[in-house]
């Protein structure tokens, strides 16, 4: 059973989602839960670094160097196997199919964090999303989606 999907959780897929034109996806994952767990974490102490540890944009540091390389947080890459074993691990790799995709065709049609993230929590959905997130689950998962804890 897919367990409750978290703030967290659209967070780091909307992020991974919002980079992918920008970076191949492994680096886009690696962004994603970067983003998710710096904003988490600023309340806790948590230090970021930009890849490498240095200040500046990661897009003026990509052209310099011509490779893309991982962001930091409290020291440890934040890579694509991070965002695999925080969302995998929780999801199952269907559900997560399934979110990625929601998530992706949201924002490409120009939703904003907030509302797909408001769409999601206590059933509050929205007339627009709600069609096609059903429509999603019941096409990957082969079940109804009101059974799906959000």
């Amino acid at each position: 059973m897919m367990q409750n999907i978290r703030r967290f959780d659209i967070f780091a897929i909307f992020n991974k989602v919002s980079k992918e034109n920008e970076m191949d996806e492994k680096h886009a994952k690696g962004y994603g839960i970067w983003m998710a767990r710096f904003i988490a974490g600023r309340r806790f102490g948590a230090k970021a670094t930009k890849p490498n540890g240095k200040k500046g944009s990661k897009t003026a540091e990509k052209k310099a160097t011509g490779v893309q390389s991982w962001y930091t947080l409290n020291g440890k890459p934040q890579t694509d196997k991070e965002y695999d074993n925080e969302l995998l691990k929780r999801f199952g790799s269907a559900n997560l199919i399934a979110l990625e995709k929601w998530v992706k065709d949201a924002y490409i049609k120009g939703v904003d964090y907030k509302t797909i993230r408001d769409c999601k929590h206590g059933h509050g959905w929205c007339a627009e999303c709600s069609k096609d997130f059903r429509k999603v689950f019941k096409n990957i998962l082969g079940h109804n989606p009101k059974a799906v804890r959000i």
